[in-house]
């Protein structure tokens, strides 16, 4: 087992209302704090490969995942990060093409038969 080479800012970092973005063998992440609708607070992590930024990153290459906001949750980021890294998300991530649009919306004018 190799070593952990992901750190993160603290708790108190993050309890600030702060976000954390890193990157590492062509995977950039992003840790922030988040606000579940049921009000409950956790960590929203999110990978994406470079070498682009996150905004300019279509969302279709982007994965996410939640953890609880605790020292607990922040533990398993750091090895959610770890896990991803070993396994080269990012280049699948890199490869992923946007989903189709539906079918009730097609990207041309249907004609209609006339009687």
């Amino acid at each position: 087992m190799q070593p952990n080479v992901y750190e993160i800012q603290a708790m108190d970092f993050f309890k600030s209302g702060n976000s954390f973005t890193g990157s590492r063998n062509g995977l950039r992440y992003k840790v922030e704090p988040w606000q579940k609708e049921e009000g409950e607070k956790c960590f929203l992590v999110t990978l994406w490969p470079e070498p682009l930024c996150f905004e300019k990153t279509p969302d279709h290459q982007k994965e996410t995942a939640v953890f609880p906001f605790t020292a607990e949750g922040r533990e398993q980021v750091i090895g959610y990060l770890a896990e991803n890294d070993a396994a080269q998300i990012w280049q699948q991530l890199a490869l992923r093409k946007p989903a189709p649009e539906a079918a009730d919306d097609p990207p041309f004018e249907l004609e209609t038969p006339e009687n």
